[in-house]
């Protein structure tokens, strides 16, 4: 079976996710490496962002809120 072509930029995150390993291949160790990988991979929260963890109806809901301006006429 021939490969499949990836773009450059598939490429790069096929490499970049492979660049997480781990030689403790306990559950613990693996969490831990994806784990990891999880956090290269996000980006920062935008500047302002307002992140609240609450319950509702006994449910956990994170809020995420931009920054806003409120409307001056109400």
């Amino acid at each position: 079976m021939a490969p499949y072509p990836l773009s450059e930029h598939m490429a790069a995150f096929v490499e970049k996710t492979l660049s997480f390993n781990s030689t403790d291949s306990s559950l613990t160790g693996l969490r831990q490496v994806y784990s990891e990988m999880c956090r290269a991979f996000t980006p920062p929260c935008p500047a302002g962002l307002e992140v609240v963890d609450f319950q509702l109806a006994g449910v956990a809901v994170r809020s995420w809120q931009p920054p806003v301006t409120p409307p001056t006429n109400g």
